[in-house]
């Protein structure tokens, strides 16, 4: 593979020292050896700055941004500022990838023409050690991007993580992560994705997604996680927007996250969160019309149901 186009690699690190070696080191042996390397220590308290700076030592490709900390979305946007290469890819430092991964997004892109190149994952826990796949197709294809945001919201082929993509640079033009909210990549992708004429997926699980209980995923409802549901509104608003036809399909991905919404709701106390929680509970009753036919369990309804109730009552008591 021709290695002349320069990929710019951006991970954003906070307090990962515990797996930052491994992320680190799949990325210095990616068989595509054209990489700049940003690794943006966002404020870190235990020993990641200075595996930052030991590695930046090693490897020339290697660039190292010391800044306060201010989440995940404003360490991307400096890596952004910085970057240099033609195309530009993301790895979560408690991730890793495989050897394989940018030699196969950079050659999607050039073989196919495509402005984004995506792949699927290997869920893995806290150790390492295999628990799945998600998003694999049988071969490598190319999408337009209506296709590609329809599977996003339908979790078909496709996830909104800005993580398992290249893209070429050109395509952040003007474009910047959100900073200060939870699940900061539902509306910039699907953003990024209706700017391209073509996305190629190339198939194969690449990239490694470590669940572990520390991350913010799973951590318990706080007022904070609210973020996630304005974001998933803005992306709600952006398809129907974009491609009014596709309004089942939106509403079907919303009410997802107000489910997932009303399931950490039920394991927390709710204080203060009755209009929010009211509101989570329309969206769901909203949807009901729409569950015929789509991928959803009549056990997965009954059980939301009852967590409805076990949340109204904790509302109540809440007062």
């Amino acid at each position: 593979m021709d290695n002349q186009l320069l990929i710019s690699i951006i991970v954003p690190i906070f307090n990962v020292e515990t797996y930052l070696e491994q992320c680190i080191k799949s990325i210095i042996n990616q068989t595509y050896k054209n990489l700049e390397i940003i690794l943006v220590d966002d404020g870190a308290t235990d020993n990641c700055p200075q595996i930052c700076d030991r590695y930046a030592s090693i490897d020339k490709r290697i660039k190292v941004i010391h800044k306060t900390n201010g989440g995940l979305s404003d360490a991307r946007n400096a890596g952004l500022k910085i970057a240099s290469g033609e195309y530009i890819g993301f790895v979560d430092s408690d991730d890793y990838i495989e050897p394989v991964m940018y030699e196969r997004l950079i050659s999607g892109c050039i073989t196919y023409d495509a402005q984004v190149a995506t792949c699927g994952r290997k869920n893995v826990d806290e150790n390492g050690r295999f628990i799945n796949e998600r998003f694999i197709i049988p071969e490598v294809t190319t999408f337009n991007p209506k296709e590609v945001i329809n599977g996003i919201i339908t979790w078909n082929k496709f996830d909104v993580a800005s993580w398992d993509k290249l893209y070429r640079k050109d395509l952040f033009k003007e474009m910047q992560f959100p900073v200060g909210v939870y699940s900061e990549d539902l509306v910039i992708i699907p953003s990024i994705i209706n700017k391209c004429d073509k996305i190629v997926h190339v198939g194969e699980s690449l990239y490694c997604y470590r669940q572990r209980k520390g991350s913010i995923t799973k951590q318990n409802f706080s007022p904070k996680k609210l973020t996630m549901l304005q974001q998933a509104e803005g992306l709600y608003n952006a398809v129907n927007v974009w491609y009014p036809d596709m309004e089942k399909d939106a509403l079907y991905f919303l009410w997802n996250y107000y489910t997932a919404f009303i399931n950490s709701a039920y394991s927390s106390s709710c204080k203060g969160m009755k209009d929010v929680i009211k509101k989570g509970f329309q969206i769901i009753k909203n949807y009901q019309m729409y569950s015929h036919g789509m991928n959803i369990s009549l056990r997965n309804i009954i059980t939301t149901n009852i967590k409805k109730i076990v949340v109204s009552i904790k509302l109540i008591i809440g007062r």
